[in-house]
């Protein structure tokens, strides 16, 4: 439902910027774009500009037990995956790359990796994010691949 709404305010600021013939008409849909806009950000929980700052949880593995798995989402785009094995003798692993987080996307975080495969993740609200497939899917046990956020001590 959110994804609804938030793609009917991608549209209607679409409709707004490109349909303008003059500054008035231009002035007057872009405030009403605005107030629409600003009034589903009241009401949703989940806010574009709140992604940054670091997600942890604890993924389940087949043959081990599980792997918890940390990601900083930076202001610049750039994006930290470090993945901690619960198995002895297996060293944590730390990758970095970048994200994409937008209104055509959203709430998915895709996250991009020079040698490793994308990791996707959806966004449930501002402190938590559901790790998914590459389309968005869910896995069958959903509140296993859960990353809630880190509050700074």
């Amino acid at each position: 439902m959110i994804r609804k709404l938030f793609l009917g305010a991608a549209v209607v600021l679409a409709i707004a910027f490109t349909s303008c013939n003059n500054s008035e008409n231009a002035q007057s849909q872009t405030q009403t774009a605005t107030e629409e806009t600003n009034a589903i950000e009241e009401g949703a929980p989940i806010i574009a500009t709140e992604l940054t700052g670091t997600f942890e949880g604890t993924i389940p593995g087949a043959d081990n037990g599980g792997c918890k798995y940390t990601v900083e989402f930076g202001s610049d785009g750039s994006c930290t995956l470090t993945r901690s094995y619960q198995k002895e003798g297996v060293e944590p692993e730390t990758i970095t790359g970048t994200f994409e987080y937008n209104i055509a996307n959203m709430p998915q975080v895709v996250c991009k990796f020079e040698k490793d495969a994308p990791v996707c993740f959806v966004r449930d609200s501002n402190d938590e994010i559901v790790m998914v497939d590459e389309q968005g899917n869910a896995p069958e046990y959903r509140q296993d691949y859960i990353l809630k956020r880190v509050v700074a001590q």
